[in-house]
């Protein structure tokens, strides 16, 4: 038996594991009157573990473990804004935000984060431009992690599981365990996966370490041999002081208030379970952002030097350097568990929100038949993310900061204005929110930074300038009804 049959037997039989999952809870679910509620939220009874460990599943993808190592690779040290702002702001907006919308959610029985733009503001519009950004753009992050695990399996096969068959691989099991557990498969192999994820990305920063004499040792040999690395802005003036102000003033933002993320927030079973949401923040962005991803990445540009044609795979080429392929197949795993667990969760609230933000609002949907109506839906999602992860981009962030997070940010005035101040309406929120989308797609697809200032800084504040100013000008309050 060749080397790679071994790497890829063991990256098969853990499939093989996340497919039985979800096998097991269909049989389960079978046996009971499954309904909406008990599908997309599994009955809004996520309890404090299980949510801490979706929590951080969910939300670190594939970038966490091979995007970010590249980043630090290339753009040197600076890159650290980006776990700083998220692990901050995150978790204020976890503990305000968020536990104002479960407060409000348990109360009033919203399944979708559009329920609470219809519920607030009381209009059905405003809802279909809620979930039309929710599923569109949620889309692009969902192909990208198609993407990166797909490469995961190819890159510690040797290329010898060429990347379609991988990613024809990775959509049929993520999309199978889905559509027949729902939630409750969801949220066990994200437990699952999320523990693998931290513990490999551990394990193999220990194993590349040894290779360089240690921690200090790896940053000594950076020190002289590429400094900038280590000092801000970076090698290439990356990191200026606007760059950082982005990192903190729009990007959080997009990140947390992604329907994979604000579903999990509705679907928790009490305030403890907020607070360990919360905690899985910072703990999962110190771990794999400020350790793991800065040491691995220069231990990468150590190795292969400053001309890495792919940075995205420097954790695979560094395992075949420095590791025993059957090790390093155990640790890549954490690589497809890190696409997968973020994979799952977009594919259940993308058929979530087209069941109750779409279909729902056109015709009735029985309990039963929006279950059936979210697994075709999961089955369509799939195949779309499959289709646009047949001809990814070069970097995986790229078009993930540049499309998705940008766009989710767009609702975040709806969201904070519409529980902290009494004025805001559903004209302010619904022009600022279409004026956002419009900025962001016009200056995406030509390429301009009107005045130096990128489009989507531009989109984010005058969606806010919108939405605080147009209710002076059009006062109808947008209350509870």
């Amino acid at each position: 038996m060749e080397s790679w049959h071994v790497a890829f037997l063991i990256i098969l039989g853990y499939l093989i594991f996340m497919i039985a999952v979800g096998i097991a809870v269909y049989r389960r679910s079978r046996k009971k009157n499954e309904d909406a509620r008990e599908f997309f939220l599994m009955g809004k009874n996520i309890g404090p573990f299980l949510l801490f460990w979706t929590t951080l599943a969910t939300l670190q993808s594939t970038f966490a473990f091979l995007g970010a190592t590249g980043k630090y690779c290339v753009e040197g040290m600076g890159f650290i804004a980006l776990p700083l702002s998220q692990g901050l702001l995150l978790v204020v907006l976890t503990l305000t935000v968020g536990y104002r919308l479960w407060e409000l959610g348990k109360e009033r029985d919203y399944l979708t984060p559009a329920d609470f733009f219809d519920d607030r503001y009381g209009s059905k519009t405003l809802r279909l431009m809620v979930g039309f950004v929710g599923a569109f753009f949620t889309l692009f992050y969902l192909a990208m992690q198609f993407v990166g695990s797909s490469h995961a399996i190819s890159g510690i096969t040797g290329g010898n599981v060429p990347y379609l068959g991988a990613l024809l691989l990775i959509a049929v099991v993520t999309g199978l365990y889905t559509m027949l557990g729902g939630m409750k498969a969801v949220v066990w192999t994200d437990a699952a996966q999320g523990i693998i994820l931290l513990g490999m990305s551990i394990f193999a920063t220990v194993l590349v370490v040894g290779e360089f004499g240690g921690v200090s040792g790896i940053f000594l040999k950076m020190a002289e041999g590429s400094p900038k690395h280590l000092r801000i802005p970076g090698p290439d003036n990356t990191y200026t002081d606007m760059n950082w102000m982005i990192q903190f003033l729009v990007l959080p933002f997009g990140v947390w208030f992604g329907p994979q993320m604000l579903v999990r927030i509705l679907a928790a079973r009490d305030k403890k379970s907020i607070y360990a949401s919360s905690l899985a923040i910072p703990i999962s962005q110190i771990f794999l952002f400020m350790i793991a991803g800065p040491i691995l990445g220069f231990a990468g540009f150590l190795t292969f030097g400053p001309g890495v044609e792919a940075p995205d795979q420097i954790v695979p080429m560094l395992l075949r350097e420095y590791v025993p392929l059957a090790i390093g197949s155990f640790i890549m795993a954490g690589a497809i568990a890190a696409g997968m667990s973020t994979v799952d969760s977009m594919i259940l609230a993308i058929s979530q929100i087209v069941t109750k933000d779409f279909v729902s609002q056109f015709r009735y949907v029985s309990p039963r038949g929006a279950v059936t109506i979210g697994r075709i839906v999961t089955i369509l999602t799939v195949s779309v993310g499959f289709a646009i992860a047949l001809n990814p981009p070069k970097m995986l962030i790229d078009i993930i900061v540049g499309i998705t997070f940008t766009a989710m940010s767009q609702l975040a005035p709806g969201f904070i204005l519409g529980l902290y101040w009494r004025r805001a309406n559903r004209y302010g929120i619904g022009i600022g929110l279409g004026a956002g989308i419009a900025i962001l797609a016009v200056t995406q697809v030509l390429g301009v930074t009107p005045l130096g200032v990128p489009g989507f800084l531009w989109a984010f504040s005058i969606n806010w300038l919108l939405a605080l100013g147009v209710p002076f000008i059009w006062p109808r309050y947008g209350t509870l009804r």
